[in-house]
């Protein structure tokens, strides 16, 4: 018995030992530029891959008069040989060098995307559909971390799911490997020129503060807002939507054009705003650019809406193309606005002939839901009406002449919203993508939201207009996008950051 007991005893201190030995742990060389940030992520990637860990890791870069330090590793948050594991944020504090005649930091870029993957987190159960959730790559480029900026877009290419990022990389996902049930999905960053294109002023920095109603703390001092807006894929091209800032005191709402190919992707300038707003002139913020893009197949038109930048005189502007929807033709690239009054549009979709209907941002409260004829310029008056209000007393008093705010829309000559909601209804909701429902025949629409991080259920044309809450995710709904061949929606969500399939049970 004494004998089996020792045994026994011998078998449990082996297998401690086993698994004390087998953890992934902190290299001890992560730290007085031992190695360099190439080899650093190099090691981290296989780390993961090995112990099929889903841990992350940023770049922190940090001025240093070393020049052996140079695109080497300094230091981390973790002390060396701790243990990586599930849900880490590692911080890789790299050695850069002080440019004094442009002051900006120089370092290598590194694609925190290479090599990643969506990784399963679990399922969640509702009445009718189920939610399937994977994590993906980056915390640190989720909207609270970026600067505010949203995380990227989405759409379906033949079997493949693309992503474009925050930060400008491309990303295809198998739309099978999801379907398989899969624990780990591999993405695969495409090569471009996008970065080259949009890599100006500020588009990959955070917050400037420039308003004087700005209370934004700690999230940087040299953007506001400026980014991708949106992607949409007709055929075998891809069109990207975002901010571009053409010179110090211009910035327009453009898109680029490039043929799908997974290995590399030319983009070539596709559209931009004839007119431009000036970031140093206040009140301006590029989280009011919109950018939404939806294909009107039987007219070969691209619908694309432009924001207001924050730029009260522009949306009742009949020569300026901001705050306005416009129609632009795909083979001559010829365009014409189509409704004006417009503050922020976050989705569009087809409803009836030749009409569109609209989620668009208000300010505080007031986001709405709007039909849009394509072929009758009509008003949707902002911002002489909105059923929102002024952020600030600042604001309030500034621009009561140019942007009054006026309730009622159709006393003053505009077109009153099918739907909408005030502060006082749902505080802050954020209205984002709207798409047909194939789920419930007695749902035209879904419609999604950000900070409601809400997915509701919209009737419009049988019966009175109704909108009602479908589920909770508890995540901001960047955008969503119906996948006809696997039957499913695939949902966008910017908090944790993760890929999620919606299913109908």
């Amino acid at each position: 018995m004494k004998k089996e007991l020792i045994l026994l005893s011998l078998l449990l201190i082996s297998l401690i030992y086993y698994a004390q030995s087998n953890q992934a742990t902190l290299p001890n060389n992560f730290n007085n530029c031992q190695v360099s940030l190439d080899q650093a992520v190099e090691e981290l990637q296989e780390i993961k891959t090995q112990n099929e860990l889903n841990f992350e890791f940023k770049i922190v870069r940090e001025v240093t008069e070393r020049e052996e330090c140079i695109d080497k590793i300094l230091g981390t948050n973790l002390e060396q040989g701790a243990e990586l594991q599930n849900g880490l944020l590692l911080d890789l504090v790299v050695g850069v060098v002080k440019n004094s005649d442009n002051a900006k930091t120089l370092t290598k870029e590194i694609s925190l995307y290479q090599n990643s993957f969506a990784q399963y987190i679990d399922s969640q159960d509702y009445d009718s559909v189920t939610l399937i959730n994977y994590k993906i790559c980056c915390i640190e480029n989720t909207h609270p971390n970026s600067g505010s900026k949203p995380l990227g877009y989405i759409d379906v290419f033949q079997d493949k799911l693309f992503f474009l990022s925050n930060t400008g990389e491309l990303i295809y996902s198998n739309l099978d490997d999801f379907k398989q049930n899969a624990t780990k999905i591999p993405q695969t960053v495409i090569d471009s020129n996008i970065k080259k294109i949009t890599d100006k002023f500020n588009f990959y920095s955070g917050f400037r503060r420039l308003n004087k109603e700005a209370s934004y703390n700690n999230i940087g001092q040299d953007g506001w807002g400026e980014s991708f807006k949106d992607v949409l894929i007709i055929e075998d091209k891809l069109y990207v939507s975002f901010t571009e800032q053409i010179n110090q005191g211009c910035v327009k709402m453009s898109i680029i054009v490039g043929d799908i190919n997974f290995q590399y992707i030319e983009f070539e300038n596709f559209y931009s705003t004839k007119d431009c707003v000036d970031p140093n002139v206040e009140p301006y913020n590029a989280q009011q650019a919109s950018g939404r893009m939806l294909h009107i197949a039987s007219d070969n038109k691209l619908l694309f809406a432009v924001g207001d930048f924050k730029k009260f005189d522009l949306p009742q502007d009949q020569d300026s193309e901001f705050g306005k929807i416009i129609s632009i033709d795909l083979l001559n690239n010829e365009s014409q606005i189509i409704s004006i009054g417009h503050r922020n549009i976050q989705g569009m979709a087809l409803i009836y002939d030749e009409k569109v209907i609209s989620t668009e941002h208000g300010p505080k409260g007031g986001d709405e839901i709007n039909i849009i004829s394509i072929d009758n310029v009509e008003n949707y008056g902002w911002p002489i009406s909105s059923y929102g209000d002024h952020y600030s007393e600042y604001l309030k008093t500034t621009y009561a002449s140019v942007a009054p705010l006026n309730k009622s829309h159709s006393e003053y000559g505009f077109v009153e919203p099918i739907f909408y909601f005030t502060y006082e209804e749902i505080n802050s909701n954020g209205f984002s993508q709207i798409i047909s429902n194939y789920f419930d025949s007695t749902s035209d629409f879904f419609v999604t939201s950000l900070n409601g991080r809400t997915i509701y259920n919209l009737q419009v044309t049988n019966g009175p207009i109704k909108l009602t809450q479908f589920i909770q995710t508890g995540e901001r709904i960047r955008d969503i996008i119906f996948v006809e061949s696997k039957k499913l929606y695939i949902l966008l969500q910017e908090d944790t950051p993760k890929l999620s399939l919606l299913i109908d049970r």
